[in-house]
């Protein structure tokens, strides 16, 4: 458990992505059958900001909080606990 609650701010962050995907993909829907200038507009505009604000949340302008990172810290721990039983067998 102790090494679960270190990624769930990365699981949470990859979640509001996937959210603010369906919202993408809900406003593209819209411009499909949009009808009026107004509304046309206003959607472009929607798209335009979603496309300027990638949501992308860093520590310190370094980690990006998402899959990956959750993904990468898997793999360094297997890594790492790989070689580990490697060395102790090694000096055995």
């Amino acid at each position: 458990m102790k090494y679960i609650v270190p990624l769930l701010p990365a699981l949470l962050a990859e979640m509001v992505n996937s959210e603010i995907d369906k919202m993408k993909l809900c406003i593209v829907k819209q411009l499909l059958v949009c009808h009026g200038e107004n509304t046309r507009d206003a959607i472009e505009d929607a798209m335009m900001y979603f496309q300027q604000n990638p949501f992308k949340y860093t520590i310190w302008r370094l980690f990006t909080l998402d899959m990956t990172l959750i993904l990468s810290t898997i793999g360094l721990l297997t890594t790492y606990t790989v070689a580990i039983v490697q060395f102790t067998h090694f000096f055995d």
